[in-house]
């Protein structure tokens, strides 16, 4: 199971997140079924004790979020304090279980849709969902090749593929527990002239296609990642005075970096310098590591 990083492992193959003020998560594997774990969560007498503190359900009632089957428990803290808690658990794929702790008060809020939101966004982020589509299942050339302008090559160069995908690579670059797919693609509007789709891409639950942004657009026109600074390294050629069309004589490089805060990649560094040539070994899995060229 791919896990986010901002959850920590507490063993038993089990996450927990308590970093979000009112609100605590946690996952784990479990070969108990969904009611046998709640009933020996609130037994004996109705209670749920956490060390020094005893939550009391006053009312217990099944219920579907997402489609998965769940138990809400609406409980208060019986040790004098006054504060209600929502205790949700729910049952997913895999055996696994989800538990949701929610301080709430009356009347503020729609707190079972709050838990509905809160539970899609683990289910995007968890990979444990039985049949979601893995980034890597994803045939990009078909992808490109059926929206504009691509869609369009049958008429403009009907001898030519629509789209040819010269490399693809997949790491987790955003830090989510989900991997996306670094893309490198020539279409009919380039031919061999080099490539012309640069992107970097994830993919949802049901498999839609999406564009990582960028703060700053991207205009690199090869693109590799490296695992060991966590950045995106752009490569794009820098023409001198008398330099020929085909053949810049520098090429900039820029380091982009993937900021949560934002939701896009930003420039983390550029530089200018004397073009390297780039053989086959450029593209090898074990090249690339530390140094900017093979």
């Amino acid at each position: 199971m791919k896990v986010p990083s901002s959850f920590q492992d507490f063993g038993n193959g089990g996450f927990r997140n308590n970093s979000v003020g009112d609100l605590g998560i946690s996952v784990m594997k479990t070969e108990k079924s969904l009611q046998d774990y709640v009933d020996e969560r609130v037994a004996p007498e109705n209670n749920i004790f956490e060390g020094n503190v005893i939550l009391t359900v006053r009312e217990r009632k099944e219920v579907e979020i997402n489609g998965e089957k769940g138990v809400w428990l609406d409980t208060y803290v019986g040790n004098g304090l006054a504060a209600p808690v929502l205790e949700t658990y729910i049952s997913t794929p895999g055996n696994y279980l989800v538990h949701i702790r929610m301080i709430w008060f009356d009347g503020e809020l729609d707190h079972e849709e709050m838990v509905k939101n809160v539970f899609n966004q683990i289910l995007s982020t968890f990979r444990f969902v039985e049949g979601e589509k893995s980034i890597q299942e994803i045939d990009f050339a078909s992808y490109f090749s059926s929206i504009p302008p691509y869609s369009d090559c049958d008429e403009v160069a009907p001898s030519l593929s629509a789209v040819f995908v010269n490399n693809i690579e997949y790491f987790d670059v955003t830090d989510d527990g989900r991997e996306e797919a670094i893309v490198i693609a020539s279409s009919c509007y380039t031919h061999t002239a080099g490539p012309d789709i640069v992107g970097v891409y994830q993919a949802n639950l049901d498999g839609e296609i999406q564009p990582l942004e960028f703060k700053e657009s991207l205009q690199s026109h090869l693109i590799r990642w490296n695992p060991n600074k966590q950045v995106l390294i752009g490569f794009t050629g820098a023409y001198e005075a008398g330099d020929r069309n085909c053949c810049p004589s520098k090429e900039k490089i820029v380091e982009y970096q993937w900021d949560n805060n934002i939701q896009r990649f930003r420039i983390l560094s550029e530089e200018t310098r004397e073009r390297v040539h780039r053989n086959k070994a450029f593209w090898d899995d074990d090249c690339y590591i530390d140094t900017v060229a093979c």
